[in-house]
């Protein structure tokens, strides 16, 4: 697990990471990137001073030649979740709650509980192939 002044934290096991998560009082300055130059989806964190400007660009398309795991981000609007984290095994490791203006992104399995009445925005790579296609469920007696 690595701290960055308790701000962000990476769960990982066998140096895997399994989850990070950005609590909403982080603060570095400038643009900080938690998510490793590995990931399929990539997660950047600005906070500029007024007239900092960022110059018009678009970005190459990259061929992958490798199947991709779905990764995806959760971000607590309003409310409290805890949200589950499953080993690649899908064992659960930890439960970690997030309230209003946390993030968590999840690279393997997860469960949602809501804590409090939450508006949650989720981000993950597409398309969407169906329920039956998208997502195996985890048989888990914990929850």
């Amino acid at each position: 697990m690595i701290l960055i002044a308790n701000l962000i934290e990476t769960i990982k096991e066998d140096e895997k990471t399994l989850a990070i998560v950005i609590r909403s009082n982080f603060n570095k300055e400038g643009l900080t990137f938690p998510t490793s130059e590995d990931a399929f989806l990539q997660l950047g964190i600005h906070n500029n001073k007024r007239g900092v400007e960022i110059k018009a660009h678009k970005h190459n398309v990259i061929k992958r030649l490798a199947d991709i795991t779905i990764e995806e981000i959760f971000y607590v609007q309003k409310g409290k979740i805890s949200v589950g984290i499953y080993n690649f095994d899908n064992n659960k490791i930890k439960d970690v709650i997030i309230a209003s203006g946390d993030l968590i992104i999840v690279y393997g399995g997860h469960s949602l509980k809501f804590l409090e009445d939450s508006k949650v925005i989720e981000v993950k790579q597409g398309p969407y192939r169906g329920k039956e296609k998208d997502k195996v469920y985890i048989d888990d007696t914990s929850m």
